[in-house]
């Protein structure tokens, strides 16, 4: 059972809140922080973002540090320490996800002492890292020593924060992302399969959708009744466009857009398919899994920790375009496996990615910290 949150403040701290899997963790986990009692609070480094009036919808406050721009990392940390000092309210929390946060935060806190000491300063780092680059890993070491709590959203990504030693005094602990399975109901078991294939993510190239439409003249010729829908938007849009035109995939490749719903196309699907070339775990996968969809998903990152090849669904290589049709066409022509893949990808998400677990890790970890915090003698806690 989830601890209640009562008293506590909350403060979760992004580069914005575009659409994105790590936005819509987010938002899941504020929501239910907000209903367990807290004061929840989002701020923004950089621009609110599209997602924005969802956060607003569901009653969280999305600020943004003032000054705009895109400033260096020391202006960007002294302006958010001085919003998190003079803002009026005292958190007992401030959460930060993935780099430029986690960097703002922690020198932050170096430049001008901003928190009290009753706060703690968690980070959540949503995949493997962006960047290796020593300098970069350098400020982040820095950084990360100011915080009192460090968890990853996978094992890989834990083992490479261990790696590059951006963990805090306890190491770095692994939160799985949930999903709110009461929003997520089963396709019906006894619909007819019609070859459809349904890809939700933020088009970037780390998502690889430029693989995935090198794959459809495969699975075309395989399976020639096939469509792809394709649900988000993002800086590769017009490239995936021009490839889907030059490669004769055009009409059987819709490009939908970013949605604030994506149930009625999982719904619509047979399969959902994530070509990935680095993936924490993904949110987009895990609601497919619980709408009762089989996956073909990249072996690569999180995906690994969620999907289980031969049962819920097919890993396959990142960056084979042949390997990925392949599995797309064994699924559509084999709609008792697909069905029986997706009815076990349900119980998965039921046993181990349920959002309610994950508030509740979170909660022990915020519990964690703040006993151990107030445990120090004040002079230290500073």
């Amino acid at each position: 059972m989830v601890q209640p949150l009562s008293g506590h403040a909350i403060v979760h701290l992004l580069t914005s809140v575009q659409h994105g899997g790590a936005e819509r963790v987010v938002l899941e986990l504020a929501r239910s922080q907000r209903d367990l009692g807290a004061v929840v609070g989002i701020v923004c480094l950089q621009q609110r973002g599209e997602l924005a009036p969802a956060f607003e919808s569901a009653g969280l406050t999305v600020s943004l540090v003032p000054g705009g721009g895109k400033p260096g990392a020391l202006r960007m940390a002294w302006r958010l320490s001085g919003m998190l000092r003079n803002g009026g309210t005292n958190p007992t929390v401030v959460h930060t996800h993935n780099t430029a946060p986690q960097i703002a935060a922690g020198l932050g806190q170096y430049l001008r002492r901003w928190r009290h000491g009753d706060t703690v300063l968690v980070h959540t780092e949503h995949g493997r890292l962006p960047s290796t680059r020593p300098a970069l890993v350098r400020w982040r070491r820095l950084a990360i020593a100011k915080f009192d709590a460090v968890v990853a959203v996978s094992v890989d990504a834990q083992r490479q924060m261990l790696q590059y030693r951006i963990q805090g005094a306890n190491g770095v602990s692994v939160i799985v992302n949930g999903v709110d399975l009461s929003r997520y109901v089963m396709r019906g078991a006894a619909r007819p399969a019609r070859a459809r294939l349904v890809h939700v993510g933020r088009l970037d190239r780390v998502k690889g959708q430029d693989i995935l439409i090198s794959a459809m003249p495969i699975v075309r010729a395989l399976v020639p009744e096939v469509r792809l829908s394709v649900v988000g938007d993002g800086p590769t849009r017009g490239q995936l466009g021009a490839q889907a035109e030059a490669l004769g995939v055009a009409d059987i490749v819709d490009f939908v857009g970013a949605v604030d719903d994506v149930r009625p196309f999982l719904q619509d699907a047979d399969i959902f398919v994530l070509p990935s070339r680095s993936e924490g775990i993904s949110i987009a996968l895990l609601e497919a899994m619980a709408t009762g969809l089989a996956v073909v998903a990249t072996d690569v990152g999180g995906n690994r920790e969620v999907v289980q090849t031969g049962i819920s669904g097919q890993l396959v290589a990142a960056e084979r375009p042949d390997e990925l049709a392949a599995a797309l066409a064994h699924l559509l022509l084999n709609s008792a496996i697909a069905r029986a893949a997706g009815i076990a990808g349900r119980r998965e998400v039921e046993a181990r990615f349920a959002s309610d677990q994950t508030t509740a890790g979170y909660t022990a970890v915020y519990q964690q910290a703040l006993a151990a915090r107030n445990s120090q003698p004040m002079s230290m806690a500073a």
